[in-house]
């Protein structure tokens, strides 16, 4: 209440000044004080900004997002602020072109250019797919930590990107679909099978990806009030057969107390000894049983931003399929690995060397 309180209270001249050069999320500024770059960002996850606000001092106002004050934040000569550089690759991905779930409906060609197929088997000409990812950069699919292993199929070995239906070679497909091998696979280092926590992973694929669109990755632990859409091939109901065809469904957020008690029976067990972690996990389903299903791990919870021309636009990237309850009855709820919460580890993974500039 009181970052709202100050910028009110910011003199009217200066507002009229922040406004006519405002700038919008993830845009190059310049910092207040130190006068070195910045980037714009939500005024709650910028400590510096925060601490000029408590002295009573201009934050370095850019502009709004909904009703939330954007700030110029400053960045440091390296890449130590987690997601500041997934930001900047965000506006690199922006796609000219953009325009197996519980009761879900089928996806369109080219709907979602982020989708990527996690398969197993030493053969190419022999592939099971068994799990979702989604491409966030043009060589890494992020996907869930489960994904990297099978007991019966073992390690994952494929990735196919655009793909429609799996059971055939797309023709009509616009784009080429291509199906690469994974050269190394990057589980997190605290994710322990069987447990649930930490389910998250990055496959590196054996040549780089240039004709499809990464996902953004969402840096920030609030989520935005937009309609999120989960993909994949999974089951169509409990233990139903497998959507050779990509499906699509609208989700709702679901708060962390409603989920945690529909997962109590769960905890202090070896999968969710310790519940549902808000920190790390985060709930979404639908009313009237719209869910992920089995097959669906790894895929994408996903909102869609279009650019700042309404030309085009992307999909942000906020959770990974983990695991959910039987699929399909009313209330449904799934967990998702948050993704806001290894921004660090995927930067310091994807773009190790990269920088600002």
């Amino acid at each position: 209440m009181f970052v709202c309180l100050y910028f009110v209270s910011i003199s009217s001249v200066l507002l009229s000044n922040c406004l006519t050069s405002a700038l919008f999320e993830g845009k190059k500024c310049t910092a207040p004080i130190t006068h070195g770059k910045g980037l714009c960002i939500e005024v709650y996850d910028c400590k510096y900004a925060l601490k000029l606000i408590r002295s009573r001092r201009n934050p370095g106002f850019c502009g709004f997002k909904g009703n939330t004050p954007l700030v110029c934040c400053p960045l440091p000569s390296k890449p130590d602020l987690p997601g500041a550089l997934s930001v900047k690759k965000c506006r690199e991905y922006d796609d000219p072109n953009v325009e197996g779930i519980a009761f879900g409906q089928k996806a369109n060609f080219d709907e979602f250019p982020h989708m990527a197929a996690i398969g197993y088997g030493t053969h190419k000409t022999d592939i099971t797919w068994l799990c979702g990812g989604s491409l966030v950069s043009h060589k890494f699919v992020l996907s869930a930590g489960h994904c990297a292993y099978h007991q019966e199929y073992k390690e994952a070995q494929w990735i196919r990107l655009g793909a429609l239906d799996l059971n055939n070679n797309v023709k009509t497909n616009p784009r080429t679909m291509k199906t690469v091998k994974i050269i190394q696979i990057y589980p997190h280092p605290n994710y322990k099978y069987p447990s649930y926590y930490y389910d998250i992973a990055l496959f590196e694929m054996n040549e780089s990806d240039n004709i499809f669109y990464p996902a953004c990755l969402h840096p920030y632990h609030n989520l935005p009030n937009r309609n999120l859409q989960v993909t994949g091939w999974g089951t169509e109901s409990y233990l139903g057969s497998r959507s050779s065809h990509l499906l699509k469904a609208s989700l709702s957020l679901v708060d962390h107390k409603t989920c945690a008690r529909r997962y109590k029976s769960d905890v202090n067990t070896r999968k969710l000894e310790a519940g549902i972690l808000d920190e790390i996990q985060m709930c979404a389903g639908d009313a009237e049983g719209r869910d992920t299903c089995q097959g669906d791990s790894g895929g994408p919870l996903h909102y869609k931003v279009y650019s700042e021309s309404a030309v085009g636009g992307h999909f942000v990237l906020v959770g990974i399929t983990s695991f959910g309850q039987p699929c399909g009855g009313r209330n449904s709820i799934g967990v998702y690995t948050r993704v806001s919460a290894f921004i660090e580890w995927i930067e310091n993974i994807v773009w190790p060397q990269n920088d600002y500039e």
